[in-house]
């Protein structure tokens, strides 16, 4: 099987018991997936990652809400071994989280589309996340397939 394959399977598996409900919701949507096992949370936030910067950048992963899955996504990328995504990510939720808010009021902000930045297009930050949009695109380039490694994660944990 290639690595999209193993990747689309889990991704799938992932999903089940998310609602159009358990969107609505911060802390039922955030806890749907801690309470998942580790192989589920993992392929669920580079999934949800991948697809945001690819259609829209960090922007749209943040003003979407999906951000909220910043800090476990970055766990889940160290992880695997994505070492250069995990630090363009730390990057980007440090520039994000400039107030220092705890973890858990981050994710609230994130998803009630809170952060001022974010929801008014601060031109400071935007270039910012733009040129880490450009690094996360170059990645691959730069030797490090995370698909290829989200794939062996999956493999070695998920059987």
């Amino acid at each position: 099987m290639v690595p999209i394959e193993i990747i689309n399977k889990y991704y799938k598996e992932s999903v089940v018991g998310i609602t159009a409900e358990t969107l609505t919701d911060c802390d039922r949507w955030y806890n749907c997936i801690k309470e998942k096992p580790d192989y589920l949370q993992a392929v669920y936030t580079y999934v949800i990652l991948y697809q945001q910067v690819y259609n829209g950048g960090f922007h749209q992963y943040f003003a979407n809400g999906y951000g909220l899955f910043g800090e476990l996504t970055i766990h889940y990328l160290i992880q695997i071994g994505a070492t250069k995504c995990s630090a363009i990510l730390q990057e980007v939720m440090d520039a994000i989280n400039t107030e220092g808010y705890s973890p858990e009021k981050l994710r609230k902000r994130i998803f009630n589309c809170d952060i001022p930045a974010i929801r008014d297009f601060d031109d400071t930050l935007w270039n910012k996340l733009e040129a880490l949009d450009k690094r996360y695109y170059d990645l691959e380039k730069e030797g490090e397939d995370i698909e290829a490694l989200m794939a062996g994660y999956l493999v070695l944990k998920a059987g």
